[in-house]
């Protein structure tokens, strides 16, 4: 498999002009190697996603807050079929991030970034792995700090 990568690659400075995949992965049809899981997995963004949500100890208030995510998922069949259904809405998650914030009072950022990682996995079975960071731009502290925040890495448990 590894050959065949080199040689099409050889092949593809040669003839620039015609196209040649550069994923083994597609050319081999069985379970990938070490070498080929070192690839860079797909992701999907929304950044600065503007959100409601029930943080702190103090009471049920609201508070404005920035939402980052970063959700790996194969987009490979989506972009071979053009189909909306084949990958993750944006706005589908983004909803679901709102629901997850201002559904429940949580007790502060980190247990809020994890109560949205988690139900973005539970939501979107495609979805392998969540980076969310959850940020207050306006948050009152002692200093120049512009804005206050954390960030998970959740990951989708295997099932084998």
């Amino acid at each position: 498999c590894r050959s065949r990568h080199r040689a099409a690659l050889r092949q593809q400075l040669i003839e620039p002009t015609k196209f040649f995949p550069i994923y083994p992965l597609v050319w081999c049809g069985r379970a990938s190697t070490d070498w080929e899981q070192s690839l860079p997995s797909d992701k999907i963004f929304l950044h600065r996603l503007a959100v409601l949500a029930r943080v702190g100890c103090r009471g049920p208030d609201l508070r404005a807050l920035e939402v980052d995510l970063e959700a790996s998922i194969d987009l490979g069949m989506a972009s071979s079929s053009d189909n909306l259904s084949d990958t993750a809405n944006y706005a589908n998650l983004a909803r679901d991030i709102s629901d997850a914030l201002e559904g429940s009072l949580h007790s502060d950022f980190a247990e809020a970034a994890d109560a949205a990682a988690a139900f973005l996995l539970l939501r979107e079975p495609r979805i392998t792995e969540v980076f969310l960071t959850l940020r207050e731009p306006r948050a009152i502290v002692d200093g120049a700090v512009s804005e206050v925040g954390v960030s998970v890495t959740r990951k989708r448990c295997s099932t084998e």
